[in-house]
């Protein structure tokens, strides 16, 4: 399997890193996203090892380890609808950009980009509560 791992196909660390800013997901389930690429990709990039060397999220500086921007295609709308997912699992209240209840609502009216950030991530439980994350890394 392959992933979007490099500087000229660099979707799924972009998205992967989208969903971490967007607080869709915990520091500690972006590194159980890195093993779960570790074993599935027929050759994952060095890179990603170091990433899984930092200990606190308040540390790590994805740009300065891969040496390069990632990308990734990601609307505003989707953006709001990663900000959904971590409402509803109770990682964050952030309103900066949409209120709770609308992004409650984003979430429920785009079941499919939820449903592809499900296949993305196929080890958690996007509609489980969990908190906020601890930012303690593993």
């Amino acid at each position: 399997m392959r992933f979007g791992l490099t500087h000229k196909d660099s979707q799924d660390i972009g998205f992967a890193l989208a969903c971490l800013a967007c607080r869709a997901i915990h520091f500690r389930e972006f590194k159980e996203w890195i093993y779960h690429v570790i074993e599935h990709d027929d050759d994952p990039p060095g890179y990603l090892f170091d990433m899984l060397d930092i200990k606190q999220l308040v540390d790590f500086k994805p740009v300065q380890i891969m040496g390069w921007h990632s990308s990734t295609t990601i609307s505003d709308e989707e953006a709001e609808v990663l900000t959904g997912i971590s409402v509803r699992r109770g990682i964050t209240s952030f309103e900066d950009a949409i209120s709770r209840e609308d992004a409650i609502a984003k979430r429920r009216t785009n079941a499919a980009f939820v449903e592809q950030v499900k296949q993305f991530f196929p080890f958690l439980e996007l509609d489980e509560v969990i908190g906020p994350d601890p930012d303690q890394g593993w």
